[in-house]
């Protein structure tokens, strides 16, 4: 044992409770006493804390193999982890560049409609706009059925389809079917008339579509965009009105007699 303890163990035995109340010349002030007698109990709680300590056994030093192998699981463990690291930030690029492929095919494909015209077909249209999809990846993989629906293609490419069979119902059911004008066949030069254009959607309902007015010859009759035909000279000339698809025209003779007003 260190020699701490052996002190620790003289300084209880001679502080004995006897001597020191036998040593009362030297101490016969009561606090000084109960210092004393703390210091006592103090030593006495140290020491025996000292051979609580000494009955604990020592831990057993670990061999150099132990140790080796412990190292290199730990080295093992460590390169692992950071295996899955670039594997989870690999998979991060690949997503990243598929998404930035998606945002230029799509606007390439917007591009295209405005060079070459957009497909009258709105379904060929929707699936168009919606491939690009195709090159996203799903944030997380489902087994089955459930993959494909959760696919942002399918996704992207269901809803844009269903507007555009919608848009297609709503435009077949307010797009124009026929137009009758209303108007003389003849007129004299230097007079005007009101043709009027009675448009008709669909359903055989009256359309609000806008109509143009055109006159084929104007230097025979001229027309404004109310429907005013004014004569100008002699002639023959054909009065069209334009609404959606549909044209309807209607001929006019202007004779050379001036009208006096």
């Amino acid at each position: 044992m260190s020699n701490g303890f052996l002190d620790d163990l003289d300084e209880v035995e001679d502080y004995d409770d006897a001597e020191l109340f036998d040593d009362a010349e030297d101490y016969d002030d009561a606090e000084a006493r109960r210092r004393r007698r703390s210091q006592v109990q103090a030593a006495r709680q140290r020491a025996q804390q000292r051979r609580v300590a000494a009955r604990r056994p020592m831990p057993t030093p670990s061999s150099p193999r132990a140790v080796v192998s412990a190292v290199k699981q730990i080295d093992l463990q460590t390169k692992v982890q950071q295996d899955d690291l670039r594997s989870v930030v690999a998979a991060g690029n690949r997503k990243l560049d598929r998404s930035n492929l998606a945002t230029v095919a799509t606007l390439l494909i917007g591009e295209a409609f405005r060079a070459f015209g957009t497909p009258d077909n709105s379904f060929v249209r929707a699936g168009l706009q919606a491939s690009p999809l195709l090159l996203l990846s799903p944030g997380r993989r489902y087994p089955g059925v459930e993959g494909v629906v959760r696919h942002p293609a399918f996704l992207g490419g269901v809803g844009a389809l269903g507007l555009a069979l919608v848009g297609d119902q709503r435009n077949r059911g307010s797009s124009v079917r026929t137009i009758d004008v209303v108007g003389p066949g003849q007129m004299s030069s230097g007079t005007r008339q009101l043709f009027v254009a009675d448009v008709t959607d669909a359903s055989g309902r009256p359309s609000t579509a806008t109509i143009t007015w055109a006159s084929s010859d104007t230097s025979v009759a001229t027309v404004d965009a109310t429907g005013v035909v004014t004569a100008v000279g002699a002639g023959f000339t054909v009065i069209s009105a334009t609404a959606g698809e549909v044209v309807r025209r209607i001929g006019l003779q202007v004779s050379g007699t001036v009208v006096s007003k």
